[in-house]
């Protein structure tokens, strides 16, 4: 089953209309009440995402899967450049997107850095002296990419940070995953970039 597709963006266009089609899905479904509020819940959670990103976009929400599964996916068509996301940057005195807190601020600023395509994000990092596989507090974000399928996943990054859990900066990365709800809840969490369309999938198992 997949419900309407709903046109979201991040001044609010659409916003209310997704907690209604997740509620009728849910019930459609025959979910219980918690999966009911935990489905929820991971919506509520995308579209806070979808608020906080920077810059101009076009992005459809829609959920499908079954009674076992569902999958809530935001496809957003994009124009951001380089020099935007300079802009952004150069608000931090560091010149590193302190925004970034938390799993869905880290979520959010892999979007908005797929949002560039994949060759600008390379060049970008590149030339801003950002190692996108150290162990910093801007690389342990990247941490889940897959630059070969040009994705990012949830599950390898908290597979990485697990791996570093006894290091300093693995310590804080494990902390915000143990109080995210969306790391709670969700049993992935990818983010994928093709042509000029990123798309965030977050995997839910009853």
């Amino acid at each position: 089953m997949q419900i309407n597709k709903i046109a979201v963006n991040n001044h609010g266009i659409g916003l209310d209309d997704v907690r209604r089609e997740v509620e009728k899905y849910a019930e459609y479904q025959g979910l219980g009440k918690k999966d009911t509020l935990r489905l929820c819940l991971l919506a509520e959670e995308m579209m806070g995402m979808v608020q906080g990103i920077v810059g101009s976009f076009v992005a459809y929400f829609w959920i499908e899967g079954g009674r076992r599964e569902g999958n809530l996916h935001l496809d957003a068509y994009v124009d951001m450049d380089t020099s935007k996301k300079e802009g952004l940057l150069s608000m931090s005195g560091s010149g590193k997107n302190m925004a970034a807190r938390g799993i869905m601020g880290k979520i959010r600023d892999v979007v908005e850095n797929f949002m560039l395509n994949y060759e600008e994000v390379s060049r970008y990092a590149s030339q801003n002296g950002i190692d996108l596989f150290s162990y910093d507090e801007y690389g342990t974000m990247y941490a889940g990419m897959d630059w070969a399928s040009k994705s990012w996943s949830l599950g390898r990054y908290r597979d990485s940070v697990e791996a570093h859990r006894m290091e300093d900066d693995g310590a804080q990365a494990w902390d915000e995953l143990e109080k995210s709800i969306v790391a709670k809840l969700a049993d992935d969490v990818r983010v994928g970039v093709r042509s000029n369309h990123v798309e965030v999938v977050i995997q839910k198992k009853f």
